[in-house]
């Protein structure tokens, strides 16, 4: 059975709102750790990789942020390709 064009839009529009939605809620969260800890996400990144920011859950939750913000902008680049190849 054949989807219909119009169900394929939708479902990527409505996938594209989930996308925009996590990026927004990580940015949030990595707007809040900066200003906490008084540094830049690539600054702690740095000092994360190198051992100097671990033990702590505020740390974990940043680094997931961060990491999730880079994929969820990724997946949603994605189906931006999808829409703007559609027929």
């Amino acid at each position: 059975m054949e989807v219909p064009y119009d169900e394929i839009y939708i479902s990527t529009m409505r996938e594209m709102d989930v996308c925009r939605d996590k990026i927004r809620e990580c940015e949030r969260i990595i707007a809040e750790m900066e200003r906490s800890y008084g540094i830049t996400t690539g600054d702690f990144l740095k000092r994360h990789a190198a051992g100097e920011m671990a033990g702590n859950a505020d740390y974990v939750r940043w680094y997931e942020c961060s990491e999730g913000l880079k994929s969820w902008t990724e997946r949603l680049k994605g189906f931006e390709e999808i829409l703007k190849h559609r027929k």
